[in-house]
């Protein structure tokens, strides 16, 4: 066992397998170890073209899984329009909602259903935007907003736009940050403490997880559009009504209720759509 003076110079070598107590005595008895003063720090001149720096490696880590993140979610979003923003797939859906005040608001509820109602890319949008503009105003700003006073963006540019908006604040937090910033507990909205690397993680895998869901959507919206084009032209009744002609909205609620996809007659809930007839 070696026993070493505070400079890190080794003192004494005392018999292999003896306990620290055991080597800490025999050194003490033979006087040749007592209290030192530590010695005086003495800066170490750095070679040319060499700077000390805070380490980054974790850093480094969460950005990369930063951009991973946002790389799945961001692209997904190119060329969504108004009318796929706001599709409902099924019916009870929880989308965004013009208010009697003149306000634009998610569906919510405290304590969410079980299980949670469908979502329309409207929602999930607005919701990861509006998280990471939470996340950062109480891990690294004034910690003050509340969910009710947020205003909220409707339509695809503005919540595009929102959504850019509050990642880069996040990306900007973490690129001033070192390693040894991580383990400092930052706030969340509801009050926990966390450590500030969990903040990125999570909002890393939020938008992975949102990410996919959108580019599902996305995929079953095309899907859908497309069955509904053999739709157009046909005329709708309902239960001997005047016949009209069939518009988009109608074509994505009954079409994809009554879920046929062989052209001719259908019938739904006293509704019936047939082909168009001109007299």
């Amino acid at each position: 066992m070696n026993i070493y003076r505070v400079d890190g110079i080794r003192h004494q070598t005392v018999a292999f397998g003896a306990t620290p107590e055991e080597a800490v005595a025999q050194a003490l008895a033979s006087g040749e170890i007592g209290d030192w003063e530590a010695p005086e720090a003495k800066p170490i001149p750095l070679p040319e073209g060499y700077a000390l720096r805070p380490a980054r490696q974790t850093v480094e880590l969460l950005k990369a899984a930063m951009e991973e993140g946002w790389t799945t979610l961001r692209p997904r979003l190119a060329g969504l329009t108004d009318d796929e923003f706001f599709w409902e797939p099924v019916s009870g859906c929880w989308t965004l909602r013009l208010t009697e005040d003149g306000r634009w608001v998610e569906d919510y509820a405290d304590p969410a259903p079980d299980p949670p109602p469908f979502t329309t890319i409207a929602w999930r949008v607005i919701h990861v935007a509006a998280c990471k503009l939470m996340y950062y105003e109480y891990a690294f700003g004034p910690g003050q907003l509340t969910w009710d006073e947020l205003v909220l963006p409707h339509t695809v540019a503005a919540a595009i736009a929102w959504l850019e908006e509050h990642h880069a604040r996040l990306c900007a937090a973490l690129e001033h940050l070192s390693d040894g910033d991580l383990d400092e507990m930052r706030l969340t909205n509801w009050g926990e403490p966390w450590p500030t690397w969990r903040i990125f993680w999570v909002m890393a895998a939020h938008d992975l997880h949102h990410g996919g869901e959108i580019g599902c959507l996305r995929d079953l919206y095309r899907a859908q559009q497309s069955r509904c084009m053999t739709w157009f032209g046909r005329r709708l009744t309902h239960e001997g009504a005047a016949c009209r002609r069939v518009d988009r909205a109608t074509v994505h609620h009954v079409q994809f209720v009554c879920g046929s996809r062989a052209p001719g007659r259908v019938a739904w809930r006293g509704y019936t759509l047939e082909p168009f007839v001109t007299t």
